[in-house]
């Protein structure tokens, strides 16, 4: 998706309106990921840091309305190509943001869906800078807990039961598994809550 000249100057003014809440003289440096949530419904993009506090807004006009698919590929290009370009004209260098530090692409939840960059400087003794940057695709999915049902079997996702059912399945985690919760849709439009394993408080000391 190709974006006005308009379109394109306003990301890289709203980028740079929350960058300037990090320009210090006096030496002092702030800690954060700056965080952009592109919204397609309304075609804005909205920065926060990591207090969840707005930093800036703008609406790109042709993110309104298009597909998820163009979407996509406009955000993840043109946030990219914004990025390069404030690192090739210096102004990321003048940021006063602990580094390494990223620009993350979160979605509505503000779950991470990519990394752009990891930005890295160096220094020596004599002063002598160097930088660069690496970009980090993280997918939040791949560390989560792996569910499987063993128990009643489902036919099309549909599991048909009469009377007293016994439900069983497995959890799995690479590190380990903190508590398992079970949720059952009454007639009623109600939900019962069940708790199947839970380690905090299976550690909890009896007094």
């Amino acid at each position: 998706m190709k974006l006005s000249e308009q379109s394109r100057s306003s990301i890289a003014e709203v980028v740079k309106k929350a960058l300037r809440r990090y320009l210090s003289d006096k030496g002092q440096l702030f800690v954060t990921d700056i965080h952009l949530q592109p919204v397609q419904e309304t075609g804005g993009l909205v920065i926060y840091n990591d207090d969840d506090e707005e930093l800036s807004h703008v609406v790109v006009q042709e993110w309104v309305d298009c597909t998820p698919e163009a979407f996509h590929d406009s955000v993840e290009f043109h946030l990219k190509q914004v990025l390069e370009s404030l690192r090739k004209e210096g102004f990321l260098e003048k940021v006063a943001l602990m580094k390494p530090y990223s620009f993350v692409w979160v979605d509505g939840d503000k779950e991470t869906i990519q990394t752009l960059d990891v930005h890295f400087v160096a220094v020596d003794t004599a002063g002598n800078i160097n930088y660069c940057k690496y970009p980090l695709k993280v997918d939040t999915d791949t560390d989560k807990p792996s569910l499987l049902m063993l128990s009643p079997k489902t036919i099309n996702d549909v599991a048909n039961v009469g009377g007293t059912a016994t439900i069983s399945g497995t959890v799995n985690d690479d590190n380990s598994v903190h508590s398992v919760w079970m949720q059952v849709e009454l007639v009623n439009g109600n939900y019962q809550d069940s708790v199947l394993s839970d380690s905090s408080r299976q550690k909890r000391t009896p007094r």
